[in-house]
């Protein structure tokens, strides 16, 4: 008997918990679902890091002066465009702060000999989440060369990524020049 009436005060309050959590659970979900749905549908910055937590904008002033550039990858052999060779290059572009550029580059591929102190130009733009696009101008070359960068480091370091023209698989790594 004793036995009975234990078991049947545990139902009861597992009974009352269920209806309490029935009651809130509803409005708990409606209030979460309601949170979820803000977030998604609110528009949000995007501001670089610093380093230190703290948001930065960029713009094309934040490249100013030059940097040193590696560049490795594949691209069409300059004799046989329908051949594709693996390449190394070296430059140091001069950013002007306002848009536009100027480089010198050496480089040399599987097939192709060593070229050395082409001279370039181009223009970048730079977005406010320190991403951005630039068009290099090579003398001798029959297209500009596009491709999408992201500036990290504070500045010190731009990392490029060949958009265009095709089939070229390229990456560039720029580093400011201390002087």
């Amino acid at each position: 008997m004793q036995l009975n009436s234990i078991v049947n005060a545990q139902e009861t309050h597992l009974t009352k918990i269920r209806a309490w959590l029935s009651r809130r659970a509803i409005p708990i979900a409606l209030a979460a679902g309601v949170a979820v749905a803000l977030e998604i549908t609110m528009p949000h910055r995007v501001a670089a890091q610093d380093g230190q937590g703290q948001g930065r904008v960029c713009s094309n002033a934040t490249l100013r002066g030059d940097y040193g550039r590696l560049s490795s990858g594949i691209r069409p052999a300059p004799a046989n465009p329908a051949v594709t060779e693996s390449f190394v290059a070296t430059a140091l572009r001069t950013y002007d702060g306002n848009g536009g550029f100027t480089e010198i580059s050496s480089s040399h591929g599987q097939i192709t000999p060593a070229i050395r102190d082409t001279p370039g130009h181009g223009t970048y733009d730079v977005r406010a989440d320190c991403t951005g696009t630039s068009m290099i101008f090579i003398t001798g070359a029959p297209f500009p060369i596009e491709t999408s960068f992201v500036i990290v480091g504070k500045g010190e370091e731009v990392q490029h990524a060949v958009m265009a023209p095709q089939p070229q698989v390229v990456t560039a790594v720029e580093r400011r020049v201390e002087r």
